[in-house]
C-alpha cells in the first residue's frame, strides 16, 4: 500500500500472530489470506476468540476474563472446556448459530442464580449459579412503563407529551435566530 513506518522508514511486513510473515504482489487482497488463516484448523486464536466472546455475552463472564484477553499468562477458568467449546466450533465451520444454540441449551446457561439455603458463594469462574446482571436501559425502561401503566401509551404513539409542549418555554439560545 505505499505505508512506511514513520521510525524506520520501512515498509512493515504483515506478520500474522503465529509468527509468520505473509508475502503478497500489490494486486493481491492481504484481507483475503488473513481470513484463510483465521479459519485455518491449526489456527488456535481465531475459534477461542468467538467462544469466549459468545459465552462471555451470554453468561456474564467469559471462561477467560477479560473476554478479549486472550494470552498465556491468563488461563481459562476451564481450559479443558475452553478447549473442547473451540475444537467444536471448528468442526462445525464456525456456525455461529449453532455454537450459540449449544451455549443457551446448556445446563450452565439455564441455572438459577438463587443458591440452595446456606450454602456458600462459591467463585463466579465455577459458573456454579447463574450471574446476576442488571437490565439494559430499554429493558428498564419499559419495566417501569409496565410498573405505572403507561406502556399503552407509547405502544400507541401517544407518548408523555405533546409537542411542543405548550406550558414550555424554549431558551432563547434554543429559539435560533433571536
Amino acid at each position: 500500500t505505499g505505508e512506511r513506518d514513520p521510525t524506520t522508514g520501512k515498509t512493515p511486513e504483515p506478520k500474522y500472530l503465529d509468527g509468520a510473515v505473509g508475502k503478497f504482489s500489490p494486486d493481491e487482497d492481504p484481507r483475503n489470506a488473513l481470513v484463510d488463516w483465521m479459519v485455518k484448523p491449526d489456527n488456535p486464536f481465531f475459534a477461542k476468540a468467538l467462544v469466549n466472546r459468545y459465552w462471555g455475552h451470554f453468561l456474564g463472564r467469559g471462561l477467560v476474563t477479560e473476554v478479549d484477553d486472550l494470552r498465556e499468562t491468563n488461563p481459562a477458568s476451564n481450559e479443558a472446556l475452553f478447549s473442547a467449546a473451540a475444537k467444536w466450533l471448528r468442526d462445525h465451520r464456525y456456525d455461529l448459530r449453532a455454537l450459540m444454540r449449544e451455549i443457551l441449551q446448556s445446563e450452565t446457561y439455564q441455572r438459577s442464580s438463587v443458591l440452595p439455603a446456606g450454602a456458600k458463594a462459591p467463585p463466579e469462574e465455577l459458573f456454579t449459579v447463574a450471574k446476576e446482571r442488571p437490565l439494559a436501559a430499554e429493558q428498564l425502561a419499559r419495566a417501569f412503563l409496565a410498573a405505572t401503566g403507561e406502556q399503552e401509551r407509547v405502544a400507541t404513539g401517544k407518548g408523555f407529551y405533546t409537542y411542543p409542549d405548550p406550558a414550555y418555554e424554549r431558551p432563547g439560545w434554543l429559539k435560533g435566530g433571536s
